[in-house]
């Protein structure tokens, strides 16, 4: 008998939570995605404007000059090639002899 109200109590019985609109899932997600597309823009924009602008022209990569020695190492440090017009090489201040700066 206790089963039979278990039973009548439990068909009355509302859900403590409340069931969303599909509309409102709707709405969320194109704002979601407007604003995943408004960040791209912009992102874009800012990536156009601070990064392909500042690259040198392809001609001047082409043509360029090189005046000191560029070396093409291995993965070990040991050097592969070297490629220049004029062998140059850096060397720091302190390292110069003191009768070639005179």
């Amino acid at each position: 008998m206790t089963n039979t109200k278990y039973r009548q109590r439990m068909v009355g019985y509302a859900p403590m939570y409340k069931k969303h609109n599909n509309e409102t899932g709707k709405l969320f997600l194109w704002i979601f995605l407007a604003v995943i597309c408004i960040i791209g823009v912009v992102g874009g924009g800012w990536f156009w404007i601070n990064i392909i602008n500042k690259l040198p022209d392809i001609e001047e990569i082409e043509n360029f000059n090189f005046k000191q020695a560029t070396t093409i190492t291995d993965r070990n440090g040991e050097v592969l090639y070297r490629m220049f017009e004029e062998n140059r090489q850096y060397v720091a201040y302190d390292e110069i002899s003191p009768y070639f700066v005179k």
